[in-house]
């Protein structure tokens, strides 16, 4: 806990939030790690990085996500803004981070299926902008596994 402080009694935790934060961790070796079965998607294929880096730039702004929406999902719409995203490497570890305003169904996890396919070189650089505007889920790469996602942060 880092603060605490009186809310209303209209307040919702989960509607009144700013922006959120969320993590997704890709383990990058040719062998599993047991330490991070549960923490990190395991892809043994080497990874290009700095394509990956490069691709994810265009989904900052205010964009319809709907090529990175799952199936079910209960959103008004599709339409989310991007504050800040990026792709660290920490060893063999590589780190998207993410905040939006809010996120879709599975978001998240489907944006970094279609970027691990940027990283094996499945995809091409500018597939984002074109999955942005194609706004067609079956065009985005496969939903990435549940472990490697994280919410780190809610802002109010």
């Amino acid at each position: 806990i880092k603060a605490v402080q009186i809310v209303p009694d209209a307040f919702d935790a989960r509607r009144d939030g700013r922006s959120r934060v969320y993590e997704y961790r890709i383990l990058n070796r040719p062998s599993p790690s047991p330490f991070c079965l549960k923490y990190a998607w395991h892809v043994h294929d080497p990874l290009d990085v700095a394509a990956m880096q490069e691709a994810i730039h265009c989904l900052e702004g205010e964009h319809d996500f709907s090529s990175f929406q799952a199936a079910g999902c209960d959103a008004a719409h599709p339409v989310r803004t991007v504050y800040r995203v990026s792709l660290d490497e920490r060893d063999e570890l590589l780190v998207f981070t993410i905040e939006a305003t809010a996120f879709l169904r599975h978001m998240v996890r489907n944006i970094v299926g279609s970027l691990v396919e940027v990283g094996k070189g499945q995809r091409g650089l500018d597939s984002f902008a074109e999955l942005l505007k194609a706004r067609d889920r079956i065009k985005a790469g496969p939903t990435a596994p549940a472990q490697g996602l994280f919410l780190m942060e809610v802002k109010y």
